[in-house]
């Protein structure tokens, strides 16, 4: 079974490099089912930059740090594994089939994606 993977994605700086960053998660090679937890704690909510999507989930609250906003997003997920993106990361279209195969294969609770 493909497990299903939600994307973490704290938004806080409007849309400069927001819309790179979401073009990366929605352009995966993964084959399982994916969504994508967008969760904007900026001034100027991003909501009306994003693309009719059914894999995308749009939460805007309060300011928090980072790590409170992706506390807020894992908790709204239903995929079974949990992956981190930020509004300003490029990620490779590879890197959710290869992150989840890496953690598959380890059999660890948790891995890292660097560079």
């Amino acid at each position: 079974m493909i497990p299903k993977v939600s994307i973490i994605m704290p938004v806080g700086y409007g849309d400069r490099y927001f819309q790179l960053a979401l073009n990366c998660f929605l352009n995966q090679t993964y084959e399982g089912e994916t969504e994508i937890i967008i969760v904007d704690n900026s001034d100027k909510a991003i909501e009306s930059l994003l693309p009719e999507d059914e894999r995308i989930k749009y939460y805007h609250c309060e300011r928090m740090p980072v790590g409170a906003l992706r506390n807020y997003g894992t908790a709204r997920a239903t995929g079974e594994i949990c992956i981190t993106g930020d509004e300003d990361d490029w990620s490779a279209p590879n890197r959710v089939e290869s992150q989840v195969s890496r953690l598959l294969k380890s059999g660890k609770a948790v891995t890292g994606w660097h560079n």
